[in-house]
């Protein structure tokens, strides 16, 4: 199965603080746990990029940590 990742979806699975990082979490383990394929775009990943620095400043994710 392949999943589109829209911005909303990475910031909230990077923002702990986002009322949907919980749902977020939940759902980015679940698609890993049935191997589905999550797919984005060069812009996508951009946009999440400045979203993040502009509303978190830096961020430092050990590898694996959701």
């Amino acid at each position: 199965m392949d999943v589109f990742v829209d911005t909303s979806a990475w910031y909230a699975l990077l923002n702990r603080r986002d009322d949907f990082h919980g749902a977020a979490a939940h759902i980015f383990r679940r698609l890993r746990d049935e191997a589905a394929r999550m797919v984005t775009t060069n812009y996508v990943v951009v946009e999440t990029t400045a979203l993040v620095a502009a509303r978190l400043g830096r961020l430092d994710l050990p590898a694996g940590e959701i």
